[in-house]
This record gives C-alpha cells, sequence and structure tokens, in this order.
C-alpha cells in the first residue's frame, strides 16, 4: 500500500501541474515553473551577493595592481618552470618607487606610466638566471626588447645580440624547411596552417654553425618556447636528430 507520507511515493507516477505546484510551495521554491520578471530575477540574484552567499569567505578585493603581479607571477612560472613569490614582486615595486619617487627604468631612468612597465631578469633565464629578488627589478617595455638576452653588465657596456652571418642566407634557411617537409619540429604544425614561413633554429644555438644537420625549422610559438632551457632543447634535439625522430 502506498501512503502519500512516504518520501520518493510520487517517483515513476506522471503528476498533474496543480500537484507539481504544491510540492515545489512546500518544498520552498515557490518560483518554480514561472516566469519572472527582470526586476524578480534580478532581486533573486542580490539575495545571494555577498554577506548572503553560502560561498562567502570574508571578501576579497583585488586590485589591477595585484591582478598584473598574479599575471606576472604565472608568467614567471610558465618560461622559467621555477616559482616566483608574489611577496618578492611587491617588494619589487615597493622598492623601486621608493627609491626614485615614481615607478622608473632601472636601465635608462625614465619614468613609466601605469601599464607600460615590465620585470626584467638582470641575467636572463636562458643564461643560468632565476627568479630570485636580486635577479628582478621594473624595467620599461622598449628597454626590456634593447636588453633581450644579454645581461645587465653587457647591456650597460654597449653590446647588442649578435646579428646572423651572411652564410646563414635565405637559400640555407628555405633548404632546412625543405628537408623537413615545411613542418615544425617540436608541434608538428605545418607551414601553410601558420600563414607566415617557418623560422629556423640553430640546435646548438651557435649562430656560426650553419650545418644542415645544426638548423630545424620552428613555428613562431615553439621557436620562443625553446629559447629558454637552451641546454634541457640542445640535448632533446640532438637526441631526436640521432635516432631519426623528425617529424615528417
Amino acid at each position: 500500500m502506498v501512503t502519500k507520507n512516504r518520501i520518493g511515493y510520487w517517483l515513476g507516477k506522471k503528476l498533474s501541474l496543480e500537484t507539481r505546484h504544491k510540492m515545489s510551495v512546500n518544498a520552498g521554491c515557490p518560483w518554480l515553473g514561472k516566469k519572472l520578471s527582470k526586476e524578480h530575477i534580478k532581486k533573486i540574484s542580490l539575495s545571494h551577493m555577498g554577506e548572503k552567499s553560502s560561498n562567502w569567505k570574508g571578501g576579497i578585493s583585488i586590485t589591477k595592481r595585484q591582478q598584473r603581479l598574479y599575471r606576472t607571477a604565472h608568467k614567471f612560472r610558465k618560461r622559467s618552470g621555477k616559482p616566483v613569490d608574489l611577496k618578492t614582486l611587491q617588494l619589487i615595486y615597493e622598492n623601486n618607487i621608493k627609491k626614485y619617487g615614481t615607478l622608473t627604468c632601472y636601465l635608462c631612468g625614465q619614468s613609466i606610466p601605469f601599464g607600460k612597465d615590465s620585470i626584467d631578469h638582470r641575467t636572463p633565464i636562458s643564461r643560468g638566471g632565476d627568479n630570485q629578488y636580486d635577479n628582478l627589478a621594473i624595467v620599461c617595455i622598449s628597454c626590456n626588447h634593447k636588453k633581450f638576452t644579454l645581461t645587465e653588465q653587457e647591456y650597460r657596456a654597449g653590446r647588442i645580440p649578435k646579428e646572423y652571418p651572411k652564410e646563414f642566407s635565405n637559400s640555407v634557411r628555405e633548404n632546412s624547411r625543405i628537408k623537413y617537409g615545411h613542418k615544425c619540429q617540436l608541434c608538428g604544425v605545418a607551414q601553410m596552417e601558420c600563414c607566415e614561413q617557418l623560422h629556423v633554429h640553430h640546435i646548438d644555438y651557435n649562430i656560426e654553425n650553419n650545418t644542415t644537420n645544426n638548423l630545424i625549422p620552428l613555428c613562431r610559438s615553439c621557436h620562443s618556447k625553446v629559447n629558454h632551457k637552451r641546454e634541457y632543447w640542445s640535448n632533446y634535439f640532438k637526441e631526436r636528430s640521432m635516432s631519426n625522430v623528425m617529424v615528417s
């Protein structure tokens, strides 16, 4: 015998609209099955916001500067594989402003508007640098691009990044792309899908060594990726080349 007082007695049965309405009212949800006005929906939404929310944890407000620090920390961790402390980044900004009076590039000495600043590694990650406080400094985007993979001492001494030799000609690059079927040797993307010519990478990072075994085509994204952790990527491509496991 089925009793209406037993929980779940309605399972498997077709209930009338009137019965379902009564059940929803009894469950504390009188709006179910009804079309609510925009004003009513807004009131319901506001009633679950802030301290009224079941997920309320005292409130967290993040400023634009804090958001930028989170993004910078994530970028450094992704590129170098090494964690960076948010307190360290915050301390770099605070000490820069204390020293110069306003946010200032440590290389050219010019003040930097908010949003146009960047954080530079005095010794680049690709050359053994780390994400510690002593190796980080505020720099303008222009100086950061000019410095590239130079150390602070090399940049101040007037050194510029080496230019590719004449032997590394367009024909040499094209021969390398043809040799590997115009495909990136890391992700396998075809040159036609990139909408631009594939970059040609020196496996041993020596731009003077332009032998065919030292050159491989890479897409722009992968070429940027292998600029970090150079020893690892050099060994990686050498092992693949020796075992003939290249992308074809």
